[in-house]
């Protein structure tokens, strides 16, 4: 098993953060998967630049377009739906992508109120060659696998018992670290 393509930190990263031994990598590509998965869920963003060319929007008759993933790099087109099946083609010239928040500003161009009739095609994450991925957000993710790292070897780590009446139930109640957790707030995704 490889680490998904989606993963930020490396297994020499992790490797060397949790002081493990070569043996225990193959076990790890897991965590880091996990911890990746719910690093880019809890933020709404994808960390890795990726391409997305079709992603379909609801025109609410404003200026203002929200794609799904962030940070945004480029934008390479905006279509309107024209009646049933075909799409027309926008002009660019005006689309100004915000730089604090996570929505594109269409100056001269007014999306179409209607249900999924604004198709979109951008660029989203970040990358080496233009803004790599910020180190605190590293940091949670070697963090949080870290923490599930250390998990696997306690099998009583959070789990509780209640009592009521004589009989008693136990369930597990998992957490995030407290650190990965502010990390991962101040990138989350606000959406309108």
């Amino acid at each position: 098993m490889a680490l998904p393509g989606n993963a930020f930190v490396t297994l020499r990263e992790v490797q060397d953060y949790c002081r493990l031994e070569e043996s225990d990598l193959p076990a790890i590509e897991r965590y880091v998967a996990s911890a990746t998965d719910w690093i880019e869920d809890h933020c709404r963003l994808r960390v890795i630049h990726q391409t997305y060319t079709a992603e379909l929007h609801s025109g609410d008759g404003s200026m203002y377009l929200y794609p799904r993933w962030w940070p945004i790099s480029q934008v390479d087109k905006i279509e309107f739906l024209d009646g049933v099946s075909s799409w027309l083609d926008q002009d660019l010239t005006n689309v100004v992508i915000h730089p604090t928040r996570v929505f594109l500003v269409a100056r001269d161009l007014i999306m179409p109120r209607g249900v999924l009739n604004v198709r979109v095609g951008y660029k989203a994450g970040y990358s080496a060659a233009t803004t790599p991925v910020p180190e605190d957000l590293k940091q949670a993710c070697l963090e949080l696998v870290l923490d599930k790292w250390k998990q696997s070897d306690r099998q009583t780590q959070g789990i509780t018992t209640l009592s009521f009446g004589g009989q008693s139930t136990s369930y597990h109640l998992p957490g995030i670290p407290k650190m990965v957790y502010e990390v991962a707030n101040f990138y989350r995704r606000q959406t309108a």
